[in-house]
């Protein structure tokens, strides 16, 4: 009777082996016809053209604003959207880089406040963020 059992439940652990392997495999079998359907809307999509109206739309300049999920700038939160463009005050900046750029911001916030003045002044000149984040580490050795 233990015999007859045990067999039964290694029977049904090898069931549900199968359909978890199955489930798994139907699973990525989707994502391959998904990726297909998607290639055929690019296809598709790539014989349009805009009109003129349209076109106009997009050469808009985008807005200077600081667009930022944080309303104060003690109380802020990661994730803004926002880029590093010239004309922030070093507090905004400072904000920017807190919500934007953490890595950088955490070795900024780790300089003297002569050193922070000094990249400051070179972001003025120079708003790229990977030359900020240059600018930051070479200021931070010295």
């Amino acid at each position: 009777m233990y015999f007859i059992w045990n067999i039964q439940r290694k029977i049904k652990a090898m069931l549900w082996i199968v359909v978890l392997f199955l489930l798994l495999l139907s699973n990525s079998v989707y994502s391959q016809e998904n990726a297909d359907y998607l290639k055929l809307l690019e296809g598709e999509a790539s014989d349009l053209n805009l009109d003129d109206q349209t076109k106009d739309g997009q050469k808009k300049t985008p807005s200077r604003d600081i667009k930022l999920f944080s309303q104060g700038l003690n109380d802020s939160k990661g994730g803004g959207i926002t880029e590093l463009f010239p004309g922030l005050s070093q507090q905004h900046f400072e904000l920017v880089l807190k919500d934007n750029y953490i890595g950088s911001y955490l070795f900024y916030k780790r300089l003297s406040q002569p050193k922070k003045e000094e990249v400051y002044r070179y972001y003025q000149s120079n708003s790229d963020p990977a030359m900020i984040r240059k600018k930051i580490i070479q200021v931070g050795k010295n």
